[in-house]
């Protein structure tokens, strides 16, 4: 039985089985790493994404970073009172 194709249950089983409550936390971590662990995997395995490897992860860093910048620049004009 696939746990995750049966949410409902894995709750109700959590909410009235107090025994299990410590379990749960740990098994969907477990789930959730192994999950995005054979994803890595498979996608670092693309032969394009092999080839770009750098620029896909300097690209990962630097539009979050431009994001804040932004951010912040706008929260900086918000802040400057108005020249007459």
């Amino acid at each position: 039985m696939d746990p995750l194709a049966w949410p409902g249950h894995l709750v109700v089983a959590g909410r009235f089985m107090p025994f299990l409550r410590p379990f749960v936390p740990f098994v969907a971590g477990a789930l959730r790493v192994g999950s995005l662990i054979t994803l890595g995997w498979a996608f670092g395995n693309v032969p394009p994404v092999k080839a770009n490897l750098s620029l896909i992860v300097w690209t990962m860093i630097g539009i979050p970073g431009v994001v804040v910048l932004v951010g912040l620049l706008r929260a900086r004009r918000r802040t400057q009172p108005a020249v007459p």
